[in-house]
């Protein structure tokens, strides 16, 4: 009974964030729009009209009021919600910051690297990681290694966020998707935080889909690749997941933005400050003349290969190097 009664807690829990994160981004697309809180068109991007900006706010409050109520009632542990809260809330900020304004480049790497550490330090450093028959031990490589990734993966995040609904409706999939594994697994504490962040997400959702009348920006998008990494590297480190599950299971964020970015350092001068448009999704929806098209596409793709393929790395660990480069 009381198990029940505990889980029907749960459940009006993950409805009224869900509640609050829809009326949450309602509002805030009317205050933004009063406000002249508006992504001004430019040439590289892919839109023709001022649309609000900065919907990653909401995100990231409900979120963290959520995350912070399953701490005080110690459904989950101290230091995944320490790290995920400390350097959630400062990417927020200054996200927002830079939603308003610009924040320099530079400085935003700063403060990226400095959550990273602070990150590594409340889970305890970079767990070993396996590389096919070889295991990489720790050492202060890889824990620079750790903190270069999780820097990656908050700027990863970025960089698919523009078109729209695919950085919110994907990072829903990859949330509930690795929920779903942990809850099977039998590692409910991760489980639940995940399902809260695509619980959070889809207020966003319901405003960003195609076409959009609402972005989360840089507040948004840094928050959420912040969060995810977070995660990831705790279910490694406590042995719940491979890390190879995590990379496959976003296999096309890592494929598209790590490929555009190498080639991009090859090709273009003052490629650290040179905004573009190269991303293979972006060209996709310049010949397809369709945001909904790619984000659909990028959704199945995620579904029915990504997904599969992250389960068989559970499956049959020992290949699970090979089976992220199939």
């Amino acid at each position: 009974f009381i198990h029940d009664t505990m889980s029907l807690y749960k459940i009006l829990y993950l409805l009224a964030s869900c509640a609050l994160s829809i009326g949450g981004t309602k509002a805030y697309i009317h205050l933004a729009e009063k406000w002249a809180i508006l992504a001004i068109p430019k040439d590289r991007s892919l839109h023709s009209v001022a649309i609000p900006k900065g919907g990653g706010i909401i995100i990231g409050g409900v979120f963290s009021v959520g995350l912070l109520i399953l701490l005080l009632m110690k459904i989950v542990p101290s230091e995944l919600a320490l790290a995920v809260l400390g350097g959630g809330i400062t990417l927020l900020v200054v996200g927002f910051i830079d939603d308003l304004g610009e924040v320099e480049p530079l400085i935003r790497f700063m403060v990226h690297f400095s959550v990273s550490f602070w990150a590594l330090y409340c889970l305890g450093g970079m767990p070993e990681i396996e590389v096919g028959p070889w295991i990489l031990k720790r050492s202060w490589i890889l824990h620079l290694l750790g903190s270069l990734g999780i820097v990656w993966f908050i700027n990863l995040f970025n960089f698919m966020d523009g078109v729209d609904g695919m950085l919110a409706s994907n990072s829903i999939l990859f949330s509930l998707i690795g929920a779903s594994i942990l809850f099977w697994l039998g590692h409910e504490s991760p489980a639940i935080i995940l399902t809260l962040l695509g619980v959070s997400l889809s207020g966003l959702l319901v405003y960003n889909w195609p076409p959009a009348k609402v972005f989360m920006g840089d507040s948004g998008a840094a928050f959420i690749g912040y969060v995810v990494a977070v995660i990831a590297l705790y279910t490694v480190a406590e042995e719940m997941l491979n890390f190879w599950t995590w990379i496959i299971l976003m296999g096309y964020f890592v494929a598209d933005t790590t490929t555009t970015m190498f080639i991009k350092i090859a090709t273009v001068p003052g490629w650290f400050y040179e905004e573009h448009r190269n991303h293979a999704y972006q060209q996709l929806a310049l010949v397809w003349k369709s945001h909904k098209r790619v984000t659909i596409m990028v959704l199945g793709v995620t579904t029915f290969w990504m997904a599969p393929m992250a389960l068989l790395s559970l499956r049959f660990q020992q290949n699970a190097t090979i089976l992220t480069v199939i």
